[in-house]
């Protein structure tokens, strides 16, 4: 009877689904009219069935209809008499995830002068930006050679044409090339004239939070010749608003932005309510972060270049790693003139950021418990042996058990007809793993080595490493103590990271985990006292929203010293371009309280040992 009743159970599913799928290409594609008061915005209306609005990206390659309306119900007149716009505004950004500011009779939202200036210093900035990827990066600066990410300037499209120039807001800070100074006149007084228009409604949206910050600004440019945007949304998380405005009045043919209208909710968001507003120059479109968008192609014969000026507002002060996380840190990528000499950027001069441990007293505990919260990073000495390094014969006995056990398994992993090196792509198995980088990888070994993780370690090799996993606690644990308020800690994860010489270039920058309370700690068992020995390069105080002013830094360490990392910080891993042998650093992390199973396991779900044939 069970087996009868799971059986209609999913009869009755699968007739449903076919129904709904069915439901989706018989919808009937009709212009139509919407009347509300405020203003006049001729709009792209698309109908069409498209996958659910929660997805990332959504296929749409149907050609758009143009339908001309008199108005749509997203549109706000901004009026000088009355505040009632600024609340209207808010309620279709709340509900419908998109709100366009228009002009009354008396007002403009932006003037267009400004847009005209704004529009200026766009173009003047992007041929010149153009002329320096051509002559200096040697590569096509309109995108044919394929998609390319400097701090200046970003392309969007595999055919060319879509741009990304990140501006700093108010022209405040310049990063890579600098703007002149008429361009920086022209778009500190833009964003003047846009924060007076859309903050009272991002404020209105999120009254009693902790205010609207801004996380990002700059032009999307859209030439000629490139192509329709896949649906999609930029991010999941509530709690940030895009803010565009175009610098010329948009036209069918120069690419507007499409919208769909209540697709920030997750939830069945209808079709018919993909619309791309026909915005005049200096009108506002406000869009949730997760409103599913995309920009049109530009078709046009004249020649005509569409500019978007944007900016993306955040609730509350978002730190960086958060930035880079929403794709909102030009400063984490190579700027068009940088040079490749990285070797002024050590902790020497910065951030004091190394502490040196004491018998005398414990002050040594708590200035390194409050550079990890302040900073997000702490390098740690001890004085043994005449020399500010753990046990020398200890790191060495872990060294030698460490790349003995190397050999081995590069060995087991040739055996299975699969390159060590990892240039045949990056492998996994549970004793090594080597993820996307050729010459580096990650040997899990448990903690004090309680347990064998695949392939066994000889005894020697089990005592030396649990031997030195104990004096990296007897200075660690005193520190995250004090940092935590003596909460109970949990070992997640403990290994070694192997560098091998000839390594792929230096990793883009990454953090580990957003939230708060997990510690990573590394011990180096050789110098890095060099950028080419590969050390690691940090950015303190990116794990915090108070980190806009930090500047990167490379902890170039001595082997025996203990680098604690807040898992939020930002941090790269340097190329090994010398011909010195291969390092080897010893990792741990710890998290505060009680962690889950899963907290500790490695995102490896297809790995297997290399014990068994």
């Amino acid at each position: 009877q069970q087996q009868r009743n799971m059986k209609n159970v999913f009869t009755l599913v699968a007739v449903i689904c076919i129904i709904d799928v069915a439901s989706c290409f018989l919808v009937e594609k009709n212009p139509q009219t919407i009347s509300h008061s405020s203003c006049d915005i001729p709009i792209h209306n698309q109908v069409r069935c498209a996958a659910s609005p929660w997805l990332e990206h959504i296929e749409d390659t149907e050609p758009v209809e143009t339908v001309t309306l008199e108005d749509i119900p997203y549109c706000v007149s901004v009026r000088t008499k009355s505040d009632s716009w600024v609340e209207e505004g808010a309620r279709h950004l709340k509900e419908d995830g998109i709100c366009v500011l228009c002009s009354d009779t008396e007002t403009h939202a932006i003037d267009f002068l400004d847009c005209h200036a704004a529009n200026d210093a766009a173009t003047s900035r992007l041929s010149k930006l153009k002329n320096l990827i051509k002559n200096i990066q040697g590569i096509d600066p309109d995108g044919q050679d394929g998609p390319f990410r400097f701090a200046e300037v970003v392309s969007r499209d595999e055919a060319g044409g879509r741009f990304d120039m990140p501006v700093s807001w108010k022209s405040r800070k310049t990063w890579g090339t600098p703007l002149t100074q008429k361009e920086s006149d022209s778009i500190a007084n833009f964003h003047n004239k846009v924060e007076a228009v859309v903050k009272p409604v991002i404020e209105s949206l999120w009254k009693g939070e902790e205010g609207s910050h801004v996380a990002a600004s700059g032009f999307l440019i859209n030439q000629p010749g490139s192509s329709n945007q896949n649906w999609h949304r930029d991010g999941p998380n509530e709690g940030l608003i895009n803010v565009f405005v175009p610098l010329l009045d948009l036209t069918p043919q120069i690419g507007p932005t499409e919208v769909w209208a209540g697709s920030h909710l997750g939830t069945s968001a209808d079709p018919a309510n993909k619309i791309a507003p026909l915005m005049k120059r200096g009108q506002i479109l406000l869009m949730d972060y997760r409103t599913f968008h995309r920009g049109l192609e530009n078709t046009s014969k004249d020649g005509t270049t569409r500019t978007l000026a944007y900016t993306v507002y955040h609730k509350g002060a978002s730190s960086l790693g958060d930035k880079l996380s929403y794709g909102l840190l030009p400063r984490a990528y190579t700027a068009l003139d940088e040079t490749t000499d990285d070797s002024n950027k050590d902790q020497e001069g910065t951030i004091p950021i190394l502490v040196e441990v004491s018998t005398e007293s414990n002050a040594w505990v708590e200035k390194a418990a409050t550079l990890l919260e302040e900073t997000g990073v702490c390098v740690v000495s001890r004085d043994i042996e005449g020399s500010q390094r753990l046990g020398s014969q200890l790191l060495q006995d872990s060294h030698d058990a460490i790349t003995s056990r190397f050999l081995i398994l590069q060995e087991k992993i040739s055996n299975r007809g699969v390159d060590p090196s990892g240039r045949d792509g990056p492998f996994n198995f549970l004793e090594l793993l080597n993820r996307e980088d050729v010459g580096h990888y990650d040997m899990p070994i448990a903690w004090k080595s309680e347990n064998d993780v695949g392939t066994p370690l000889p005894t020697t090799a089990k005592r030396s490493i649990a031997d030195f996993h104990t004096q990296i606690e007897d200075i660690v644990k005193p520190i995250l103590n004090k940092l935590w308020k003596n909460e109970s800690l949990t070992v997640t994860a403990s290994g070694f990271l192997i560098n091998k010489p000839g390594s792929s270039r230096k990793q883009q920058w990454y953090r580990d985990g957003t939230r708060e309370g997990s510690i990573n700690v590394f011990c180096p068992m050789i110098d890095l006292v060099t950028t080419e020995a590969g050390p690691t390069e940090v950015w303190p105080k990116s794990h915090a929203p108070s980190g806009d002013d930090s500047e990167q830094t490379n902890i170039l360490l001595e082997k025996g010293q203990i680098l604690l990392l807040d898992h939020r910080t930002l941090r790269r891993q340097y190329s090994r371009n010398t011909s010195q042998g291969t390092w080897v650093m010893a990792y741990v992390k710890m998290q505060k309280g009680i962690a889950p199973l899963l907290e500790g396991i490695h995102d490896v779900p297809d790995a297997v040992t290399l014990e068994y044939d």
